[in-house]
């Protein structure tokens, strides 16, 4: 297919062919990134270089190459010290986000030049102003009006408006960028998510490298191995829903030994995200059964069937082994992502574990301020809106906010999408956000890119931009590519 003025898909565009030189240079490039955590200098060395590339296509004005560089430097780099820096005693790693002196203001103002980049040159509005692009428009006007009225009410906080840029600005702006580039542009849409296809399979080679070297994250005491690849592998076991689109059998054979090893990843390490990473681990198991429900193709029937025997056989055997790793970790996140059930089925808020407990009192929190303050409700409070803390943060840990807001009483960064949202964008932005969400879900039939696109929406709306480049161009194409087949449906 060539590429086109106006948005052009159809089945054979979703086929991936495995690159396996592609493949070991990404592994390549995420096991150079784990070493420069051993050394300053080089990761400033490389992190310099990476800068320089991605630049170089902004300032000349190619976006979509930029965008695909971003992607890769982005996705394959151990950026967040929380995680990975403290058994190195390491306060900063330095990488493509964060540099010395200019810190991530470089960062940030490589995605307004995207932005810049994109409304200077573009000869044509979008042609499907969608609910995720009206979504991204509300936010952006919504944050800075309503910013405006909590700067006169609340005062001016620079650290607030900083990561608000980060965590609500730059999401929006990249939804739109992504919107366009891919309308325009089928065949860089599938270049670019082809690429993000092999990033999940380098964690899985990376994943196994570590275990063999004996390398681990060591970031909590009792969680003592944590698997020491890039926080977006959480996602690795969804390369289950992506074998319908494989049309070589050694590829399939491939992405089969590649989530039978998620498997035992899941079930003997941790991870970073460990809690989350179950949830995605399970919700793909059902994905996986819906598609094999609803294809009736008897080679898919078939092939999810095979799947699903290989991952029986794997539960059945290692199954009293796992009950003696959870009996032995008093605070694995396995026990966590077990705890939410716990709570769900008492009803009791107590029965939940600590983390997961923090992140619904963020809502109630929120909610209760909006009664006090109801004026904001509707809206939310905009770009470095902020909370207090009503008596529920008293524990001063930085693993939940950094010490500044415990000192003001001004939490303006918080936990969860659905929190973020409605802090800042009210009312109005929960409503978006639960259509979104509705969208995608049913939109998951026509494409695994919908469910890649909703955990991240779900998850991590402004969190972490190496989970930015994978999971928002997933939802936008998930968007568009089950607006294009509804319609097609229907003409038929």
């Amino acid at each position: 297919m060539t590429a086109s003025n106006s948005l052009s898909y159809n089945k054979s565009d979703n086929v991936i062919t495995i690159n396996y030189l592609l493949l070991l240079g990404l592994s390549l490039l995420i096991f150079i990134h784990l070493l420069s955590l051993y050394s300053t200098a080089c990761a400033i060395f490389i992190a310099v270089i990476e800068n320089i590339l991605v630049y170089y296509y902004l300032l000349s004005g190619k976006n979509k190459t930029a965008l695909i560089y971003m992607c890769l430097f982005y996705a394959t780099c151990y950026s967040n010290p929380v995680f990975f820096g403290t058994a190195r005693n390491l306060d900063t790693i330095y990488c493509i986000e964060v540099l010395p002196f200019v810190h991530g203001y470089l960062m940030l103002l490589s995605f307004f030049v995207l932005f810049i980049n994109l409304y200077s040159k573009r000869k044509k509005s979008l042609n499907v102003p969608n609910t995720l692009s009206k979504f991204a428009q509300y936010t952006v006007y919504a944050g800075i009006l309503m910013g405006l009225a909590t700067i006169v009410i609340n005062g001016f906080q620079y650290r607030a408006i900083i990561s608000d840029i980060n965590q609500c600005v730059i999401p929006a702006l990249m939804i739109i960028v992504f919107i366009y580039y891919f309308e325009e542009d089928p065949l860089f849409a599938h270049k670019y998510l082809s690429l993000v296809f092999h990033i999940f399979l380098s964690y899985i080679i990376i994943a196994w490298v570590t275990v063999a070297l004996n390398i681990f994250a060591d970031f909590v005491p009792v969680r003592d191995k944590v698997l020491m690849v890039p926080l977006p592998s959480f996602y690795f076991s969804c390369i289950l829903l992506f074998l319908g689109q494989l049309p070589k059998i050694k590829d399939k054979i491939v992405v089969i030994v590649a989530f039978a090893s998620t498997v035992i990843f899941q079930l003997f390490f941790d991870s970073c995200m460990n809690g989350k990473s179950w949830i995605v681990f399970i919700t793909t198991i059902i994905v996986g059964l819906y598609y094999l429900a609803a294809n009736s193709i008897k080679r898919n029937f078939v092939l999810y069937g095979t799947i699903l025997v290989i991952l029986g056989f794997f539960i059945i055997r290692l199954v009293p082994k796992v009950d003696s790793f959870i009996s032995e970790t008093k605070n694995t996140k396995l026990l966590e992502f077990v705890s939410m059930f716990a709570a769900a089925d008492s009803g009791d808020l107590d029965d939940m574990d600590s983390s997961s407990q923090f992140r619904f009192l963020e809502f109630i929190n929120v909610a209760e301020q909006y009664i006090e303050q109801p004026y904001f409700a509707l809206t939310g409070r905009g770009y470095g809106g902020s909370i207090h803390s009503n008596g529920y943060f008293w524990d001063r840990s930085e693993s939940g906010f950094s010490l500044d807001q415990y000192d003001s009483d001004k939490f303006y960064r918080l936990h969860e999408s659905m929190n973020v949202i409605f802090l800042k964008f009210g009312i109005i932005g929960l409503f978006f956000f639960i259509l979104l969400l509705f969208k995608l879900l049913r939109g998951i039939k026509f494409s695994p890119w919908c469910y890649v696109g909703l955990i991240w929406l779900f998850f991590f709306w402004g969190y972490q931009n190496s989970l930015l480049f994978i999971g928002l161009p997933a939802m936008v194409f998930g968007f568009q590519y089950t607006n294009h087949n509804k319609v097609s449906i229907a003409k038929a």
